[in-house]
């Protein structure tokens, strides 16, 4: 378990250096020296903006514990379900258009 916390921890802290850290450093070094990037450095702001899930996604992944409950949990709410559930939903009256 502390193996996994200690893995968890690194890529806790890789996380925001890599996905928040690195486009921010590279749109201020290419201001600073004039380069032009276009409209490539607004690819850049799309890890930055994915860094929250991504951080919840490392600890699932390096937690063994939390990743299998996960798993068990995943697999428990798609096996239960089944076809016939949706062919009886009914949709609300307020759905409804009124003529």
């Amino acid at each position: 378990m502390q193996t996994d916390l200690l893995k968890a921890l690194i890529a806790q802290t890789a996380c925001p250096f890599i996905l928040e850290g690195a486009p921010c450093i590279q749109c201020t070094i290419c201001g600073f020296f004039g380069i032009y990037v276009g409209s490539w450095q607004n690819y850049g702001f799309v890890f930055v903006s994915s860094y929250p899930l991504m951080d919840a996604f490392s600890m699932t992944y390096f937690i063994r514990d939390y990743r299998r409950a996960v798993i068990d949990k995943w697999k428990q709410t798609f096996s239960s379900a089944s076809v016939e559930s949706i062919d009886e939903f009914t949709p609300p009256k307020a759905l409804y258009l009124a003529s």
